[in-house]
């Protein structure tokens, strides 16, 4: 065998071993490392959402100050157009209406993907009092990725006893 060959032989066995190292450990989906798809995107904006939930109760709706408190504990979760939007009406938000029971957390039960790549997140806004568990409200949210951030640009929940309250921005198409 001559040198030549030789040579060959161990590059192409150092790029074999490069392209293996990076497709195990680099890159260990074995996929583009671009955007990512499918559950991985579902996963991300159903997060939004549940923090988001963590959110509610920081909000008096009542307060003085709602909407700066709005501002600052929503402002990281949702659109500018839904917190402004919510700001202008905070009937219209979710957040604390009474002492209790009180939005605790959001448990979110389906994640659907609509034809325009953003998620249709639905759920419960659980209740609690000072002795535990005060029941749920339902909600659905429209989750959509802006720069790399999802964020909530609809939001709808229905409140006990009472009829579906919708927070929605309308959305344009530029020319």
């Amino acid at each position: 065998m001559n040198t030549n060959t030789v040579i060959g032989y161990i590059l192409i066995a150092i790029i074999i071993v490069a392209a293996a190292w990076y497709f195990f450990f680099a890159n260990p989906n074995g996929v583009s490392s671009g955007p990512q798809q499918g559950t991985d995107q579902s996963a991300a904006a159903s997060t939004a959402v549940t923090q988001f939930g963590d959110q509610l109760q920081k909000v008096s709706l009542l307060a003085p100050d709602a909407t700066s408190t709005m501002a600052s504990a929503y402002g990281p979760y949702v659109t500018p157009a839904l917190l402004a939007q919510w700001e202008a009406s905070t009937s219209s938000a979710p957040g604390k209406t009474v002492s209790s029971p009180w939005p605790d957390h959001i448990e979110v039960a389906g994640s659907t993907q609509q034809s325009d790549g953003s998620y249709l997140i639905t759920g419960d806004i659980v209740l609690m009092t000072s002795t535990g568990n005060a029941g749920t409200i339902p909600f659905s949210a429209i989750v959509t990725n802006a720069n790399g951030t999802w964020l909530i640009s609809d939001f709808s929940m229905s409140p006990i006893g009472g009829v579906p309250v919708s927070t929605s921005t309308p959305t344009t198409t530029g020319s």
